[in-house]
């Protein structure tokens, strides 16, 4: 019986050989079509658009993810998986053995190789045609002007962990009308359920947002927070940057001390500990709200009134 088998399986391979047969039918180098591969993206948006529009904007689409660890990774394969046609990555960390916990470029094979390089091998194994821009830099405050044309992205997702470096990616973002989205802390978080997306003046739970906003009131001139005695009665006006956050009251909410120079909340060293079902949780969000602005064609822009002083209430 085993000889009979071996004989039919040979004879249908010499058939497939003979004939090219071609599993995807969208092209001839056997990589299947954009339709083929996101299609159900496009269903899932139909009441929006018909579903061709939906990818066809999805397609044209060209999103930076700034931090690609525990959070950032995530919202990059989501992104991709979702039918984005150009992605951009920057970061400037090689892959550890600390971070297989929770990232997805991060795998005993890949530990020593630069995160961007691996996480670029991944995506191209979804849709061989993405379009992946390396950025092997850190943004930080002091670069922010070199280290790439912010205004020519629809979207920049910010997964970074320095308070004043999101807060100088937030004002560039401002400064060039681009869209942002920025997370907050993942550390010390167990409940994925706790996540929410709101803008970033009502993330009042994250410490690490709460910093953000802190700098971008006393460097950048955003309006004041609330004075003393009057949080209760305090209605900020919205900033238009989305945040996503945890309302979970976690240790690292608890810290009142801000990161020093360099300094993380939710570094892949942190005593505090994470998760990939917390962190991966936050990508995916903050890849949700991208699709929808995206799909909606709701491209909020950061949309503050400078004022007179620079406030140091939050």
């Amino acid at each position: 019986m085993a000889p009979r088998t071996s004989f039919s399986l040979i004879f249908l391979s010499l058939l497939l050989l003979l004939h090219g047969s071609q599993p995807f039918s969208g092209t001839t180098n056997n990589i299947p079509s954009h339709a083929e591969l996101f299609g159900g993206v496009g269903r899932l948006y139909r009441a929006t658009s018909a579903p061709e529009k939906s990818l066809a904007k999805l397609e044209n689409a060209n999103v930076l993810v700034v931090g690609i660890g525990g959070v950032g990774s995530w919202v990059a394969e989501a992104l991709c998986r979702s039918g984005v046609g150009s992605l951009a990555l920057c970061d400037l960390d090689d892959v550890c053995v600390s971070n297989i916990n929770r990232q997805v470029q991060a795998t005993v094979p890949t530990v020593g190789q630069m995160k961007v390089d691996a996480l670029t091998s991944q995506l191209l194994s979804i849709n061989p045609n993405i379009s992946v821009t390396k950025i092997m830099d850190f943004v930080t405050a002091s670069n922010i002007d070199s280290v790439c044309d912010f205004s020519s992205f629809t979207v920049v997702v910010d997964c970074i962990d320095d308070a004043r470096d999101k807060a100088a990616i937030i004002n560039k973002c401002h400064e060039t009308g681009t869209t942002v989205v920025t997370v907050g802390g993942g550390a010390g978080l167990r409940d994925p359920t706790q996540i929410a997306i709101k803008d970033i003046t009502k993330a009042g739970d994250d410490k690490l947002l709460f910093w953000v906003r802190k700098h971008l009131r006393q460097k950048y001139g955003f309006p004041g927070g609330p004075k003393n005695g009057q949080k209760n009665n305090h209605r900020p006006k919205k900033w238009g940057v989305w945040a996503v956050s945890s309302e979970e009251r976690s240790p690292s909410s608890k810290t009142t001390l801000p990161p020093g120079p360099g300094g993380s909340l939710r570094r892949c060293d942190s005593h505090l500990g994470t998760a990939v079902f917390t962190t991966g949780a936050l990508g995916f969000a903050a890849a949700s709200k991208v699709v929808d602005m995206i799909v909606h064609e709701e491209l909020i822009k950061v949309d503050i009134r400078k004022v007179d002083g620079r406030g140091d209430n939050d």
